[in-house]
């Protein structure tokens, strides 16, 4: 019995194991960095919050870092944010304008709630001011 063999057979195999042992060591690199993140997010997250006056001009800075607001909600501006699902509930994303001590007006979500049988069934709203921010 004489073996023989297939130089094509050969190179297709030898390509593919190297492209899939890169995109192995490919997965192991985006491991580190997506623990780097995530440890980096949590010490972020953890922290102080900053003023509203002190905050960066650049918005990127303050992906995840809390926020310290003092003032009060605007009960007549609030607005509902229409088809959206959460927890594979449909409703509306209740966003309610605050004005901070220092002037400024900021939007913030204030939760879900879940639409009723028929859109009509719009529940009433009341926005009831927290205690502390």
């Amino acid at each position: 019995m004489k073996l023989t063999l297939n130089w094509k057979l050969t190179l297709f195999t030898l390509f593919f194991f190297g492209v899939f042992l890169t995109l192995g060591f490919w997965q192991i690199d985006r491991g580190y960095a997506k623990e780097v993140t995530i440890k980096t997010d949590n010490q972020r997250r953890s922290g102080p919050g900053k003023r509203l006056g002190n905050l960066p001009s650049e918005t990127s800075l303050l992906d995840g870092q809390p926020i310290e607001l003092q003032g009060r909600f605007l009960p007549e501006l609030v607005f509902l944010l229409d088809n959206v699902v959460y927890q594979g509930k449909v409703g509306y994303e209740v966003l309610n304008v605050f004005e901070d001590i220092v002037g400024e007006v900021v939007i913030l979500n204030r939760g879900f709630i879940p639409m009723g049988r028929l859109r009509e069934d719009l529940s009433l709203i009341h926005i009831s001011e927290p205690t502390r921010l």
